[in-house]
């Protein structure tokens, strides 16, 4: 995968959370989970690619957007929102993208 694909993969996500925050937040995530949490951990992972300073350790590779989602608030994977479900594949994305 080269670099602009991982940052399309990126901007789509801020893309979703852009239009969650038009809708009202009237899906599982609230404002605070994408204002406070979602949109600055992609936004830092949008500079970190940029920069090229992405950790050479795969196992040190986390999308916070992704794990917090998955691990503390709980959201629906029996059926995911198109959020969820493209933070899960940049997450898969990122870990496994060779610098």
């Amino acid at each position: 995968m080269k670099q602009a694909d991982l940052l399309d993969m990126i901007d789509r996500c801020i893309a979703l959370c852009e239009q969650e925050k038009a809708a009202g937040y009237s899906s599982e995530a609230t404002q605070y989970q994408i204002e406070d949490v979602v949109l600055p951990d992609l936004q830092k992972l949008r500079e970190t690619v940029l920069s090229g300073d992405i950790p050479a350790d795969p196992g040190l590779r986390h999308l916070l957007a992704f794990c917090v989602p998955f691990k503390c608030w709980d959201w629906d994977m029996i059926y995911p929102t198109e959020l969820y479900t493209a933070l899960a594949n940049l997450q898969n994305t990122y870990r496994d993208y060779n610098i």
